[in-house]
């Protein structure tokens, strides 16, 4: 008799939603759709972000010019991620709702917060899973970057050290 550790290798698993498809085959650019997918997924999707919706900018290859305000689906990091090191966030994304789906290197403003696309999970149903990573921008200035401003502000050492 096979022990169940080697028959649980041999069953199928369910579904878990994520794309498994050979990239360049016909079957990655065909759409997955069915009955189901095409009626209750953009039911849910609706349901889902009239509850859970938070809104943010999403920027495309992370250049503010390319800036899209979108509704997504957020989820605080945890402490024990899969991923390391430091603490990820995760976003539920439309792809409709972006000029073209989620890649790495993309940012994502929240709160005044800004996070970097670390990883995407593509879902078959236009909606993907983005973990993001919490960053400081890189094309935006910081105070300590503006020449001038500590030795305008009365009361502050200049560059001498002097008040």
């Amino acid at each position: 008799m096979i022990s169940s550790r080697y028959s649980r290798l041999k069953t199928p698993r369910a579904f878990s939603g994520v794309a498994r498809r050979p990239p360049g085959s016909a079957l990655a650019a065909a759409p997955m759709s069915s009955p189901f997918i095409d009626r209750y997924v953009p039911m849910l999707w609706q349901t889902e972000i009239a509850i859970f919706g938070s809104s943010a900018d999403y920027w495309v290859d992370g250049s503010q010019a390319q800036s899209v305000t979108l509704t997504l689906i957020w989820k605080d990091g945890a402490a024990d991620e899969e991923v390391s090191p430091g603490r990820y966030s995760h976003a539920l994304i439309r792809n409709l709702d972006l000029p073209r789906v989620p890649k790495k290197g993309d940012v994502i403003t929240k709160d005044g917060a800004y996070y970097d696309v670390v990883m995407v999970y593509a879902y078959t149903y236009e909606i993907c899973t983005v973990v993001l990573q919490e960053t400081e921008p890189a094309n935006v200035l910081t105070w300590d970057q503006i020449p001038g401003t500590w030795d305008s502000i009365p009361g502050t050492f200049d560059s001498a050290g002097n008040i």
